[in-house]
């Protein structure tokens, strides 16, 4: 008797029992004058969602390394039969089980000072051998992240991270790094003037007054290749360059 093969197909499995997600959310603030001139603003944020939905791949490749005695160069184990045949169940595609038990806490303080946003150091596939996506680099044993002179050719230290060996998954942490914050001014200028019924208003304002570039993501690759990886090539676009504008008007 032949066994039936589904190779292509995608198996969705639902739980038995629908959760109702739900999230809980506080926070507490403090406000303190500094001087004549300075505010600081202190707020502490807190989140917890519970019973969200999360999707697990049951028929999740083995990986094709030296460990599990696979040689990831071999064009048999990068082949869809070899790939295959490293499925736990290789009658079967993929197999996406639906279910209720994610959670997420999120506990922040907040200071009105913004900071960069986290990003991950990735490296690349071996001929997507384990369908890895977004696959992380590995972190050099005795190489620290920081003890080096960060500029916008080099933000983070290259050394710390490198090409995980092929067949392996790396293993660096994820959002481990920060990119650069932003520090933007904006200006405004106002002059009233009031002649009996007619009132005048003289109006300049300027959006980034000091025309400070906010740089964006660095290069993240470890094999994007010298001078090009961890480099910041481009400019965050969200904060345009200076943009100055008037306006006059007319009340009567």
């Amino acid at each position: 008797m032949s066994q039936a093969t589904f190779l292509n197909s995608v198996l969705q499995i639902a739980a038995t029992r629908k959760l109702n997600p739900y999230e809980q959310d506080w926070s507490f603030g403090v406000e303190r004058q500094l001087g004549p001139k300075a505010i600081l603003n202190l707020d502490y944020v807190g989140n917890k969602a519970t019973h969200l939905n999360i999707r697990t791949e049951l028929n999740q490749l083995t990986p094709c390394n030296a460990t599990a005695d696979c040689n990831p160069d071999s064009s048999t184990n990068q082949s869809a039969a070899g790939k295959q045949s490293r499925r736990p169940y290789p009658n079967l595609g993929l197999m996406v089980y639906e279910g209720w038990n994610g959670y997420s806490n999120y506990n922040a303080l907040n200071i009105k000072l913004q900071g960069g946003f986290p990003f991950t150091v990735t490296a690349n596939n071996h001929a997507f051998v384990n369908e890895a996506y977004a696959l992380r680099a590995n972190v050099v044993p005795g190489v620290s992240s920081a003890g080096f002179h960060q500029s916008i050719g080099e933000w983070f230290n290259t050394a710390a991270f490198a090409q995980p060996p092929d067949g392996y998954f790396g293993d660096s942490s994820r959002n481990a790094l920060r990119s650069p914050g932003v520090a933007n001014l904006d200006l405004s200028f106002f002059k009233n003037i009031q002649f009996e019924r007619l009132g005048i208003q003289v109006r300049f304002e300027s959006f980034n007054a000091l025309n400070h570039p906010e740089f964006g993501f660095p290069n993240l690759n470890v094999n994007a290749g010298p001078g090009v990886y961890g480099a910041i090539t481009t400019i965050n676009t969200h904060y345009p360059l200076r943009q100055n504008q008037a306006a006059l008007r007319l009340t009567f």
